[in-house]
Formats: C-alpha cells, structure tokens, sequence
C-alpha cells in the first residue's frame, strides 16, 4: 500500500438540499440518510482494487478493524445529530442513521468481495432497496 491515507466512511454528511421524492415512499428520516451515502459512493472512495488492498490489510489487523468501527460510530452520531438539527426525533434519527450504516457496511463488503464489476453506488442502492423492501410502506 501507498502512504496515502484513503477517505474514510467519516467524512460523509447529509446534504440539506435533499428532495424527499429522491426515495418516494420511505420514511423522512432514511431519505437524507440514503442521499448522503449514494453521494459518498458515487465521489468519495477510491478505486474498487485500491479499495479490495486496503480492506485485506484492514481485515488482518484487530486495531484496524476497531478504528473502522469507530469511523462508522462517527459517522452514524453525525447523521443522528444533522437529522436532529432537522427536526428529526431523536429515537428516529438515531435509528435512521445507524439502519444507514449498516445498509452502506453491507453494500460496502459486498463492493471488495464481489468479482462483478458494478460501482459502489450501485451496491449502497441495492442495500437501501433491501432495507426498504424490510420496512411497512410509509
């Protein structure tokens, strides 16, 4: 691997300028959710390979992986407090954000381990899908 730090899952915020029709039906409170991480996989990460080499490192080394999770934690606490600031319940937006990490966790592990050769945003709209297709109609 390089020196070169990748970008981490940590710098993702929610763009106040989201439609709620960019995911018609879902509750109020994922939509930002969704938006910010489609945003973050369309622009953010690098290369699929870079990627895959970083993750292997990642996955030999217990340290890492604990700095990851932190990362995420980080993530989720500042979707919770944007989606706060909104007007979100805290309950919900607590839920909203930590249902978002965990649909991009799962989007993202399937993005290093796949062979196929779809982006990463194609992943995370697959695992907000599936999140979706979970949760009654709203």
């Amino acid at each position: 691997m390089s020196g070169v730090e990748s970008p981490g899952p940590d710098s993702v915020v929610v763009s106040p300028g989201v439609a709620p029709s960019a995911h018609p039906g879902w509750p109020s409170a994922l939509t930002p959710v969704a938006v910010a991480f489609e945003a973050a996989a369309a622009d953010y990460f690098p290369p699929v390979e870079y990627s895959r080499q970083r993750q292997r490192v990642i996955d030999a080394n217990p340290p890492l992986q604990e700095r990851e999770l932190a990362k995420l934690d980080r993530v989720a606490a500042a979707l919770t407090d944007t989606l706060r600031r909104r007007g979100v319940d805290g309950l919900v937006a607590a839920l909203a954000a930590e249902a978002g990490v965990a649909a991009f966790k799962v989007a993202f592990t399937r993005w290093v381990s796949g062979t196929d050769d779809k982006p990463l945003v194609d992943h995370v709209r697959e695992a907000f899908a599936g999140l979706r297709a979970m949760l009654p109609a709203a």
